[in-house]
């Protein structure tokens, strides 16, 4: 490798490392004045200035994101599931009373 590459590696890393720091603020509630000091102050760092806005954790998380995205998810996962079960009925409890019982026995499922 020669110089030229790796000091494209460099920026390509370094910017890479910016954007991800300006991710995560976009997910913290922050003012707009404090979003562009945290936005500079990563910038004025070169390479740790994204690691410190990251631990720094500033501002509070905000409520859209993965949790409530997991919790609507499992949500609408506990729904559809218990909607396949009362559709069920009982017609077909012996069968798959004894289908639970072969993939318990098989390992497939953990009780």
């Amino acid at each position: 490798m020669n110089a030229e590459v790796l000091r494209l590696l460099l920026a390509v890393s370094l910017i890479a490392m910016y954007v991800l720091a300006m991710l995560y603020l976009r997910r913290r509630r922050l003012g707009l004045s404090a979003y562009l000091f945290w936005g500079l102050f990563a910038l004025s760092i070169p390479a740790l200035g994204p690691f410190l806005v990251i631990l720094t954790k500033p501002g509070k998380p905000t409520l859209r994101g993965w949790v409530t995205r997991r919790r609507a998810l499992s949500w609408a996962h506990r729904r559809t599931e218990s909607l396949t079960l009362s559709e069920a009925g009982f017609s077909d409890y012996l069968s798959n009373l004894e289908d639970y019982e072969n993939r318990l026995a098989r390992g497939e499922i953990q009780w």
